[in-house]
């Protein structure tokens, strides 16, 4: 069994707080997609190619309702104010239509190893999945600790994202059969620092570093140490689901 931390950054999202637990897909698809009256037609479970692929793959819901409208003059938003825009909304390009929503998730473990993909929500049906072309990406979450950040593309003549929090809109994928256990924890100022140091690794330069780069720097300063000791100080507890 493995045991993945999670938590999401509160300092400049308090929102976040609110974040559900990871959803496995695999329970999800069976319980959900298969009506009880065609469960012997419509055997997912008995695929092994399915069940194989679907193996340690979760959905993270939004832990916000926010519409964001791609327009011709820019990019806008009728809900809050500037300052929730400017927090989690970036524009990477706009005549590029590459844009970045942060969702500030961290997941870590204790193991030495550990890969993790965010992935398009590819079985889900709903605005952010049928509105976006998702860059999946990939790191060592035994190696390393950041947050989550969507990159996307808007579809041609999609023109509104809407996020729901009653809906997922990513996927995380942990290359392992392992058995996971969540456990969830309070982020503070302490794990920012570390985090703001690590992302300070990346600024003012002119080339650019492979994952392996960072990797080294994290071993370097023992931050794999110094941040399991906080997050185990600040373990949240567990409620019945």
């Amino acid at each position: 069994m493995i045991t993945i931390y999670w938590g999401v950054s509160t300092r400049d999202v308090p929102e976040g707080i609110r974040a559900e637990a990871p959803i496995s897909i695999l329970q999800k698809l069976f319980h959900e997609r298969i009506p009880k009256d065609l469960a012997m037609e419509v055997n997912y479970n008995r695929c092994p190619a399915i069940v194989n692929e679907l193996t340690n793959l979760y959905g993270m819901k939004s832990y916000y309702d926010y519409t964001i409208k791609f327009e011709e003059g820019g990019v806008s938003s009728p809900d809050y104010d500037q300052e929730f825009y400017n927090k989690h909304f970036l524009i990477r390009s706009l005549k590029g239509n590459l844009f970045e929503f942060y969702m500030d998730i961290i997941f870590f473990t204790e193991d030495a190893s550990l890969e993790m993909s965010l992935l398009p929500a590819y079985l889900e049906d709903n605005n952010i999945v049928n509105s976006t072309i998702m860059l999946p990406a990939k790191i060592d979450i035994g190696k390393y600790f950041r947050g989550l950040q969507i990159a996307f593309h808007m579809k041609q003549k999609c023109n509104e994202l809407n996020f729901n929090r009653k809906e997922i809109c990513c996927y995380i994928k942990f290359h392992t059969k392992k058995k996971l256990q969540f456990k969830q924890f309070l982020y503070t100022s302490e794990i920012y620092e570390i985090v703001r140091l690590m992302t300070a690794a990346k600024n003012n330069k002119y080339d650019y570093m492979n994952l392996e780069y960072y990797y080294n720097i994290f071993y370097r300063f023992n931050f794999k140490k110094k941040i399991l000791k906080i997050i185990k100080e600040n373990l949240c507890k567990e409620v019945d689901k």
